[in-house]
């Protein structure tokens, strides 16, 4: 008698749940159908757009380079790197550089102190000469 009584015990508990389950789905249902039925509806409406007037003026001809002011983040047209096969102090630049002009192939474009290769190659010289001496 105890096994029967145990085994309906059992058979309540899981009809409980499963009671339980069906109840959270039928309000799951329920509620979105009343959300759905009680949904305010948002219509499209026209946007007023400002008109933006401007000023034109007639264009003349510059032959002469264009100086240009703005404010913002600048980009350039194109990269070049410049490198050289030793160090040392920049003692000129080429005009175009300073004056944002054109360089044509050929043209030197910055010049280094080379003092201290000069003394280092007039001190190789003598070296060699000395070698030679003795």
């Amino acid at each position: 008698m105890k096994k029967v009584l145990g085994y309906i015990g059992v058979g309540l508990r899981e009809v409980f749940w499963i009671a339980i389950a069906g109840g959270v789905i039928f309000g799951g249902i329920t509620g979105f159908n009343y959300l759905g039925e009680n949904r305010t509806i948002v219509e499209a409406a026209p946007v007023v757009r400002p008109v933006t007037l401007v000023e034109t003026i007639d264009l003349e001809a510059i032959a002469t380079p264009l100086p240009i002011r703005g404010e913002g983040f600048v980009q350039p047209f194109r990269i070049a790197n410049l490198a050289s096969q030793v160090g040392g102090q920049v003692i000129g630049l080429h005009p175009a550089i300073t004056e944002r002009g054109i360089f044509k192939q050929g043209d030197i474009l910055v010049r280094l102190d080379d003092s201290a290769e000069r003394a280092s190659l007039t001190q190789t010289i003598a070296n060699i000469e000395g070698t030679q001496a003795r």
